[in-house]
């Protein structure tokens, strides 16, 4: 039998609890601390408030979860306010049904609609509303225009596998989105992360299990007396180039009467916690870090703090917001540049989209995603000297997408030449 650490009851049945949550890739696993009731209380409760956090890196780079998939994140474009959702695998789809009306000579009015292939149903509200705005000027032509959404309605169920091979393709430009950092939901949520792991990889350290048990229950404002967010302008872990991890470090001093937890999410977001005001015992130290893009774990440097006597003053947001905001800047553009480095076609213009697409309709995907012709492709927005083409004449015409890719086809056509001649030499 084991007791539970939440409920204190006894259970059999074991519950495997993510330590660091699902939503957010944990993998640390537990099957002692939680009977199956607790668990799922807890999960619901606490773990729930780092859903969607983190949604916008998970998927960027598809970063796996032990089950599901993350939830797709809300972006607009800069230029032309268009909402997106931005989906598991890093792709794009409208999150809404985007209605163009144009007014025709007879007085009647085309609807253009782009959407997504799952959409019927939307669509067709879609329909409903937009007639309905424009009653009386149909009434005018003598169009009911009741009668009209129908007609359309059922149209579109009778057509709607014809009407979906009519795609719509697109790529937003620049994006914004929101970051939602913070809050007592997410405190809570670290807090519980850092006390379960150490249970799970110390339990013999006596810690403060009662009042933090009791602050998770209660969902208490006392978190603020625990979790503190990092908010100096240095590392709290040294960051790995090229990663994108969890880190945890646990330290028990001896000397301050202490047990410290430092953690960081996705290499974003830094927080301590104070597991123990009155600890009695010798120095100890664990640790734990996981590379979510390689899926390794790897022993983390973390720059612990030297003075524990006023965390809210030496360390808190409010007294360094400046600092704060400056580092999470800095990580964020660091994963952006990350993300482009391992996607670099994220760079490229719709211009350069589009002669991409219609040079795999020439030459198929194996050649196409060969480095030869996709560095001509990264020199059309840049440097488009080879193919003799101005920055200026690079508009989205048909004609002039396909005089680009017939211009790589015949540079490329030329270095085979090249090569062949010399060869036979």
């Amino acid at each position: 039998m084991k007791k539970c650490l939440f409920c204190g009851n006894d259970f059999e049945t074991l519950s495997e609890e993510h330590i660091i949550p699902n939503c957010v890739c944990g993998r640390i696993k537990s099957y002692n601390l939680l009977c199956e009731t607790c668990n799922k209380t807890l999960g619901h409760d606490i773990d729930n408030a780092l859903d969607g956090v983190y949604s916008h890196i998970i998927n960027m780079f598809g970063i796996k979860r032990d089950r599901g998939e993350s939830r797709p994140v809300k972006v607009k474009e800069v230029k032309t306010g268009t909402i997106y959702q931005y989906l598991y695998d890093g792709s794009y789809e409208l999150a809404n049904v985007n209605c163009d009306i144009e007014k025709m000579d007879n007085g009647g009015f085309t609807l253009k609609f782009r959407a997504n292939p799952n959409d019927r149903e939307r669509i067709k509200n879609e329909i409903g509303k937009q007639l309905a705005t424009l009653k009386n000027e149909l009434k005018n032509i003598g169009i009911d225009y009741k009668k009209e959404i129908k007609k359309l309605q059922i149209k579109i169920d009778q057509d709607w596998n014809n009407i979906v091979k009519n795609k719509y393709s697109d790529q937003p430009g620049m994006f914004t989105f929101r970051l939602q950092l913070g809050g007592k939901g997410v405190a809570l949520a670290i807090l519980k992360i850092c006390y379960f792991f150490l249970k799970e990889v110390k339990p013999q350290i006596m810690i403060d299990d009662e009042e933090i048990i009791n602050i998770l229950k209660t969902k208490s404002d006392d978190v603020w007396n625990r979790c503190y967010v990092y908010s100096l302008d240095n590392n709290l872990f040294d960051i790995v180039p090229d990663e994108i991890s969890h880190f945890i470090y646990i330290k028990g001093y001896e000397k301050d009467k202490k047990v410290i937890a430092y953690i960081q999410l996705f290499s974003l977001t830094p927080y301590i916690c104070t597991l123990n005001n009155n600890y009695i015992g010798k120095d100890f130290a664990v640790s734990y870090g996981y590379n979510l893009l390689s899926q390794m774990p790897f022993i983390p440097v973390c720059n612990e703090l030297e003075s524990f006597n006023n965390l809210e003053e030496d360390i808190g947001y409010k007294k360094h917001y400046e600092e704060y905001w400056s580092r999470i800047k800095i990580n964020v553009s660091r994963i952006r540049d990350l993300y482009h480095k391992i996607h670099p076609k994220s760079l490229w213009s719709k211009l350069q989209i589009s002669v991409y697409r219609k040079l795999i309709e020439i030459l198929g995907e194996r050649i196409t995603n060969s480095p030869r012709v996709l560095s001509y492709i990264d020199l059309i927005e840049t440097a488009n000297q080879q193919c003799e083409i101005k920055s200026s004449s690079a508009t989205y015409d048909d004609e002039t997408i396909n005089d680009l890719a017939n211009g790589i086809i015949s540079f490329l056509i030329s270095e085979l030449n090249k090569k062949f001649n010399q060869e036979e030499h």
